[in-house]
């Protein structure tokens, strides 16, 4: 599912302003155009959002490939500090269910927290999706 990139918590209205005219309106939008370096590079020269910033949040919607993480799941996985699925493969589920509650109970970034069975479920269709970004 595609968002715009506006209504994502880490993006924000007034970086989905700058990336907006510029050309990207959604994540799928976003992901497509900032997979690679040099036209991650291009897009923080012709928007002023730095490439590390443009990374990072191509990185997070890279996460909502995984059926079942949306934009709330993957701003709270970006807040527990798994910030792409290559990060994402390499926990376990109770680790990874511990760090989202810790998170969550700081921060409230959802109203609702995954079951062992989602989270192993996202882990396991992590370690079999095609890498998409170059870094």
């Amino acid at each position: 599912m595609s968002y715009r990139v506006q209504e994502l918590e880490e993006i924000g209205p007034y970086y989905g302003r700058k990336l907006e005219l510029c050309g990207i309106v959604t994540t799928t939008d976003l992901l497509k155009v900032c997979s690679r370096d040099q036209a991650r590079n291009a897009m923080a020269a012709a928007s002023g959002v730095s490439e590390p910033l443009l990374l990072k949040w191509t990185n997070l919607v890279d996460l909502m490939r995984i059926k079942g993480i949306g934009r709330r799941y993957s701003d709270l996985l970006g807040a527990a500090g798994i910030g792409s699925v290559k990060q994402l493969r390499r926990w376990n589920v109770e680790n990874l269910a511990v760090a989202m509650r810790q998170t969550n109970a700081r921060q409230r970034r959802s109203r609702t927290l995954p079951s062992s069975a989602q989270i192993r479920s996202w882990i396991e269709r992590a370690k079999d999706l095609r890498p998409v970004i170059a870094h």
